[in-house]
């Protein structure tokens, strides 16, 4: 009886990843960093509202009290989360997919970049390898900024900083990754926030 009961409670923590963590209601967040650790891609001047030597931003967002660590993409259910759910199932593609399915998450404008660059197997072996020795990812939270929104997560071992903005947007009803958003001012701030 205890076994039946056990083989049911593993199959219903499964089924519903957040029981012991409810995913947070979005709401306007500010996130603020020293302007000295603010570092965007294109080097260009970061705006936003600048107190001393603090700059801060407001945005929407989902933001977990304590970190959701999830051990292994290939095993994790859905969360309920439009981002989070993109985001593993995309981490599961890099452990278990083809260059075709990786390619497929990117927007339409960048998926025969990525998919010439999984097309080199060095890469697309060294990528795969990481990806298999690091399965896991830690959930921050989720910005939204107009039509775009950033997954917050962290790889490393043990969880924590750094934290990484992974930029999505929305086209015709389906959400993509991309990397046209990278050198976002407000993520720039919002990840200089985290460290």
């Amino acid at each position: 009886m205890r076994v039946a009961v056990l083989a049911l409670l593993v199959l219903f923590v499964h089924a519903v990843p957040l029981l012991a963590q409810e995913m947070p209601k979005q709401k306007m967040v500010t996130f603020t960093a020293r302007v000295a650790k603010v570092e965007r891609d294109d080097g260009a001047a970061v705006k936003g509202e600048l107190k001393g030597d603090k700059i801060s931003v407001k945005l929407s967002a989902i933001m977990f009290a304590k970190p959701l660590r999830i051990a292994d993409a290939r095993t994790a259910g859905k969360y309920g989360n439009e981002e989070l759910d993109t985001y593993i199932a995309y981490k599961r593609a890099n452990m278990e997919g083809t260059r075709e399915e990786l390619a497929a998450f990117w927007t339409p404008d960048e998926k025969n970049v990525k998919y010439e660059l999984f097309g080199d197997q060095d890469f697309f072996d060294t990528n795969r390898q990481y990806h298999l020795q690091n399965p896991g990812l830690t959930v921050i939270g989720v910005v939204f900024k107009e039509a775009v929104s950033f997954l917050l997560i962290s790889e490393s071992k043990p969880p924590g900083i750094p934290a990484v903005g992974v930029p999505m947007v929305r086209m015709d009803g389906k959400l993509f990754l991309t990397e046209r958003q990278n050198s976002d001012p407000d993520l720039a701030i919002i990840i200089a926030s985290f460290k």
